[in-house]
């Protein structure tokens, strides 16, 4: 035979080799049980498996205890409903997990599994095991078909899934103890047990959009030490004590949850501290949020209405907790601080429509609570009782009034809807004092919509204009017959103001001497464009009495801009026949008019670097997020470029520009104001030179 056809009849014998061996290899990493399969039991495939094998377990009803002790991949052939093991001893786990990376259930094939009722026993079992799947199996379904825990993970069994597993009418839904962390439980149904899910000296874990429904005591429950865990959009109603439930447990993060028709609590933070809440509903239980000896946690535009007793209620020495943009409406009491619950602020909260109060503080103080809008309760929108040193106004400079030679701060109260004290310079601060039950505010907000996009500028002595800054001292300026002076932002090129023609601004201009009978000074708002200043919008006109030596005036109602590139500039025209020195310090709001404070868009910018010029583009996530109502979007520029940064609504269209226009090399951030904007999915999108990038951002109110 010649050596040609020797080679090629070797080859075609190698090739047909390989066309059995391929298949054969295939089957020897498949092992099947069940009725007229190889393997009778799983636990016989278990046995004759090696590691990196798939059990298929084919439809049928399995009595054993499975004690996996390979890496394996054990799933059903079509799915729980159709595939049964249950305990041959009660006394023992059904799946006892006993190496790493194992995977029980995959997609529409787990299991459903029952009869592990012994002390500590459970359907699934993992005990210091790591990287595991758990997915799509049924653990317990009725009073017959259950166990004592349906999944149970302990001493540290970290870094495992659990996805869409139902766990029903056992004592534990799903159970973590004992520094199990890390773990990811995604998608889980858990019903019908006395606690559904349960976390006990466990940290870092993730929980998202589980729903743990109709359980005898808590929903989900985070008991001990359970650290920096993440709740979100999970879903915990009609259970028979809370919905969630912290007890000693710091620093978790609870976003988008809704806990409603719980028998008691929605959200229940008891003995925990520094955690975040943020976008939860907590509706129609008895009490919506309750903190109990909880200090230092954060809530933010939550939701606590319709709850037969409280809307959110801090109950005994919770201290320094922060609540912002709440809404606890149509409870018995809106929001209730009871007993030694000192230095909380509260602001920008609706507490309306309660059946009692809409605050209540009992034996509470220094706490700071300032514009929030109560209106509509029934027994009163404020009460106090054996308090003292609250503050019922806002600790920041927001509006400058002049007495006695120099100029000092006024602060923005709450709004009230049984307000009936009168506002006559109308800048939405009320001219006499808030008297509620058993407590005054002196500085009632007429209309929270001038609340949080007012301005103020800091007129100071070395001719520049300060955002809301009184570190400068004050000063005088004389302007002589016929002169003028003009004040300049100390930042350039970092404004983008947009006024429509239906707001204004207003100002006080304060004299060392009255300018007389007559002598008029004309005002203007417009910009410097590092030369000349260019009257923009609107402006004003004071004439002087003989005696009065302070003017507090609107301007017109002049549409006005400020574009990126310039700076924002004040001019002050003498039209007057004599020189007048006129008082530095005070402020310039483009926010005074309560009615028309949330047509326009403000948007501020600030070149945080110089140096350091970063190496590529960059768009970085929004912080905070979600948030209500501002966030700020940071991003990158490695060399000088036209630069558009926008937001957009989820229909693509524009609702805020940012920036447009060229830029320096450098890290730049934008301020984005969504209090105009309704609550949901936004996207912004920077674009530099051939740089695009979109990200997105949640506004929740």
């Amino acid at each position: 035979m010649k050596k040609r056809e020797r080679f090629t009849l070797v080859a075609l014998g190698i090739f047909a080799l390989c066309l059995f061996a391929f298949p054969m290899m295939v089957l020897a990493d498949e092992l099947h049980v069940g009725s007229g399969q190889i393997y009778s039991t799983i636990s016989a495939a278990v046995t004759a498996a090696k590691d990196g094998d798939v059990i298929i377990v084919h439809d049928g009803t399995y009595n054993e205890n499975v004690d996996i002790t390979k890496s394996l991949t054990i799933k059903s052939e079509s799915g729980s409903a159709n595939t049964t093991v249950s305990a041959a001893n009660a006394e023992d786990h059904v799946f006892d997990v006993q190496t790493n990376n194992v995977t029980i259930g995959s997609e529409n094939c787990g299991f459903s599994i029952y009869g592990a009722t012994g002390n500590k026993k459970a359907g699934i079992y993992l005990n210091g095991r790591t990287g595991c799947i758990v997915q799509d199996n049924r653990c317990g379904w009725d009073d017959t078909h259950n166990n004592t825990y349906g999944i149970y993970l302990e001493n540290s069994s970290n870094n495992n899934t659990l996805t869409g597993n139902t766990a029903s009418s056992n004592n534990y839904g799903i159970y973590l103890e004992n520094s199990s962390n890390a773990n990811t439980l995604t998608g889980n149904t858990v019903s019908s047990n006395y606690f559904g899910i349960y976390l006990y000296f466990s940290s870092n874990n993730t929980l998202t959009g589980n729903t743990a429904n109709n359980n005898e005591y808590e929903g989900i429950c985070l008991d001990y030490s359970c650290n920096a865990n993440t709740l979100t959009d999970n879903t915990a109603e009609s259970n028979g004590d809370c919905g969630i439930y912290l007890y000693d447990s710091n620093n978790n993060t609870l976003t988008g949850n809704t806990a409603s028709s719980n028998d008691y609590c929605g959200i229940y933070l008891s003995s925990s501290s520094n955690s975040t809440l943020t976008g939860n509903t907590a509706s129609s239980n008895d009490c919506g949020i309750f903190l109990n000896e909880s200090g230092n946690n954060t809530l933010t535009g939550n939701t606590a209405s319709f709850n037969a007793e409280y809307g959110i209620y801090l109950y005994y020495s919770c201290n320094a907790n922060t609540l912002t943009g709440n809404t606890a409406s149509s409870n018995y009491y809106g929001i209730y601080l009871y007993y030694l619950n000192n230095a909380n602020t509260l602001t920008g909260n609706t507490a309306n429509n309660n059946g009692n109060y809409g605050i209540y503080l009992w034996y509470s103080s220094n706490n700071t609570i300032y514009l929030n809008n109560l209106s509509g309760n029934t027994s009163g929108n404020a009460y106090v009782e054996n308090v003292s040193d609250n503050i019922w106004r806002s600790p920041t400079t927001i509006y400058y009034d002049y007495n006695g030679g120099s100029f000092h701060k006024n602060y923005l109260g709450n709004y009230y809807g049984n307000y009936s004290g009168s506002d006559a310079d109308g800048d939405g601060i009320g001219n006499t004092a808030y008297i509620g039950m058993g407590m005054t505010d002196n500085y009632p907000l007429m209309d929270t919509s001038a609340c949080y996009l007012l301005q103020a500028w800091w007129l100071s002595g070395d001719s520049k204009m300060y955002k809301d800054d009184m570190s400068k001292a004050p000063g005088s300026v004389t302007i002589t017959n016929g002169g003028s002076h003009i004040w300049i932002a100390d930042q350039a090129a970092l404004i983008n103001i947009n006024v429509p023609g239906t707001d204004s601004w207003t100002g006080q201009i304060a004299f060392t001497s009255a300018p007389a009978n007559g002598h008029s000074f004309k005002v203007e708002i417009g910009y410097w464009n590092g030369t000349n200043f260019i009257a923009g919008g609107p402006d004003a006109t004071l004439t002087g009495n003989g005696s009065k030596t302070v003017f507090t005036y609107t301007t017109d109602a002049s549409a006005f801009t400020v574009n990126t590139g310039n700076y924002l500039a004040l001019r002050i025209t003498n039209n007057s026949t004599l020189s007048y020195a006129v008082q530095t310090g005070g402020a310039w709001s483009y926010c005074s008019s309560p009615n028309s404070s949330k047509n326009y868009l403000v948007s501020v910018e600030n070149n945080s670097m110089t140096e350091n010029v970063p190496k590529e583009y960059a768009l970085h996530q929004n912080y905070p997020n979600p948030f209500n109502p501002v966030t700020k979007i940071s991003y990158e520029i490695p060399v000088k470029s036209q630069v558009t940064l926008k937001v957009y609504d989820m229909l693509g269209r524009e609702v805020a520009r940012l920036y447009d226009g060229e830029r320096e090399a450098g890290r730049y951030e934008a301020e984005f104001n969504g209090m105009r904007f309704s609550s949901g999915v936004y996207f912004y999108k920077l674009e530099a030179g051939s740089y695009k990038a979109v990200k997105k951002l949640l506004l929740l109110k």
